[in-house]
């Protein structure tokens, strides 16, 4: 996201070098142009080229966001942002199955092999947008603000899509295809609200009153090209260019005019409700050009609305509760061309949290209960494709805490427990099965400051992230992975306009499969990752 310009100024060029031959250099500048500070602005530049840990893979980057901002008085701000961004990298290729995540007579595929074509996986992504945010103050208790932003990216993808698990012949060959995307997406939002407080009794209010609108449009051409199986353990590329021939072409339109109203009351300096509400009318036309071609037309009216009480106890103690629905245009059409129905979703959240008065400890805890309709998954007809499996339902506990342990040492813990089950599919079978998600996960964080040492500025940081298996089948708990536990470190230095930082992820260089794994494809997760960092502010 784009940086906001400040009063004061700034001023840093950081470069980092790491694994894979990563090299990147950013630059974050900003500040007051004139005299009496009425103008500021802030410029955010990042170049990146890097490699990856797959063969033949790229990670470039090319990032610059201006913003100016303009405050006549102490009432009124106008601010313009904008960016341009250029992404350079590529469609990372599945593995089999058969060789990743379970034996091989052949033995064990490497991380780094690439499956695809270094002649044709691409993924190359340019998006630019500008946007116009306005803020006026009528009075101490009177706001009004207006957003509008323009956004546009242009894809060039080209991948090559693996056709199951190696041949149980020889546990070597795998069949595969050629696959093209080139996409176009257009975006225009508004945003304008009314913030008005208030008190009224013994109850102060600040309410929110507001409309937006959002276009889009998004053009897609898909293309198909046939390409030879590959042997995963001794990989022969293709030495021409690959041909892919058109397969699909869809033109999309949405529209979507929402009006909101929200109430924060808080009353007896210990309690606080939220009441909110939001009308949508939404439509959505799609155009199939390719044979046969169709036109279709969906629209939408929804209701959806949320309301929550938290208690303010003197001790530090908050607990509260909290419900929320959701309803959100999903894009596209299915294996059969028919346009996908809105997803919806409805959540039941309690839980407390705890910070005792001058303190910097937090903790927190909830249980949370949410439900979603129409939620996308890959398609087992075809994996070209998606579907909309039909109801999830997601019910679990979250717990985290921060705290600072005597002058030197910062704590962050955290755990989540979530049961998700299909509750409804139109997929045989999987009504009642786990959804693609970890039962558990935790993690836990220590960072210690090295001062009292001898060593000022000095800091060492050092962490655990764990993660079940999320496999969809208790009968199949391979499907998903095992579970795997990954650790990080770090160590930084901060004085004066320096500080460096060298960070290093998957400790210990772990082999793990961190998804599901469809139809015999599997994906490697990141090996160990170094990198290091410098820079000066002035």
């Amino acid at each position: 996201m784009t940086k906001r310009p400040t009063a004061e100024p700034v001023r840093e060029l950081r470069v980092e070098v790491g694994s894979h031959a990563r090299r990147q250099i950013a630059a974050d500048l900003g500040g007051p142009i004139d005299a009496d500070g009425q103008w500021q602005y802030r410029l955010v530049a990042l170049g990146r080229n890097s490699d990856t840990a797959q063969d033949f893979g790229r990670d470039d980057r090319r990032y610059i966001a201006p913003a100016l901002t303009w405050t006549p008085n102490a009432a009124t701000s106008v601010t313009l942002l904008a960016h341009y961004q250029k992404d350079n990298s590529y469609y990372p290729p599945s593995v089999p199955a058969t060789g990743s995540l379970l034996d091989n007579t052949n033995g064990q595929l490497p991380r780094d092999r690439f499956l695809g074509e270094p002649n044709h996986n691409r993924f190359e992504v340019r998006s630019r947008s500008v946007s116009l945010l306005a803020d006026h103050a009528f009075s101490d208790s009177l706001r009004v603000r207006h957003s509008m932003r323009y956004f546009e990216s242009d894809l060039d993808m080209r991948y090559v899509l693996m056709s199951g698990d190696v041949d149980r012949a020889t546990q070597r060959r795998v069949a595969r295809s050629a696959r093209a995307f080139d996409d176009k997406a257009r975006i225009f939002t508004s945003d304008t609200h009314v913030q008005k407080d208030l008190t009224v009794g013994n109850m102060q209010h600040t309410v929110l009153a507001g409309v937006d609108y959002a276009r889009s449009t998004y053009d897609s051409e898909r293309f198909r090209g046939a390409l030879p199986a590959i042997d995963a353990y001794n990989p022969v590329y293709q030495t021409g260019p690959i041909v892919t021939s058109p397969w699909q072409q869809r033109h999309i339109e949405e529209q979507k005019l929402g009006f909101y109203l929200q109430d924060q009351i808080k009353f007896d300096d210990r309690w606080v409700v939220l009441l909110g509400g939001r009308y949508d009318r939404m439509r959505t036309e799609t155009r199939q050009r390719h044979a046969p071609a169709s036109d279709n037309t969906a629209k939408d009216n929804v209701f959806t609305g949320r309301a929550g009480l938290v208690y303010l106890a003197d001790n530090g103690l908050a607990p509260y509760l909290s419900y929320s629905q959701s309803f959100e245009q999903t894009s596209g059409l299915d294996r059969l061309a028919r346009p996908f129905e809105p997803t919806e979703g409805e959540q039941f959240e309690i839980g407390i949290r705890y910070q005792p008065q001058g303190s910097r400890a937090l903790v927190s805890a909830s249980l949370f209960d949410l439900t979603r309709t129409n939620v996308l998954t890959p398609d087992p007809v075809s994996t070209d494709f998606l579907t909309q499996t039909g109801k999830i339902r997601s019910r679990g506990l979250e717990i985290e805490a921060k705290a600072e342990v005597g002058r030197d040492l910062d704590i962050i813990m955290a755990y989540t427990y979530t049961d998700a089950t299909v509750r409804a599919s139109n997929i045989p079978g999987e009504v009642g099965e786990r959804f693609n998600v970890p039962r558990h996960m935790a993690s836990a964080w220590a960072d210690w400051r090295l001062a009292r040492l001898g060593l000022e500025g000095w800091r060492v940081g050092a962490g655990v992230r764990y993660v079940s298996s999320r496999a969809n089948r208790p009968s199949q708990d391979w499907l998903g992975g095992p579970a795997y536990t990954l650790f990080d470190a770090r160590i930084g230095y901060e004085r004066g306009p320096w500080s460096a930082a060298l960070n290093v992820t998957n400790l210990t260089d772990k082999t793990f499969i961190p998804s599901i794994c469809y139809s015999g494809q599997c994906q490697y997760g990141e090996p160990r990752r170094v990198m290091a960092s410098v820079g000066y502010r002035w």
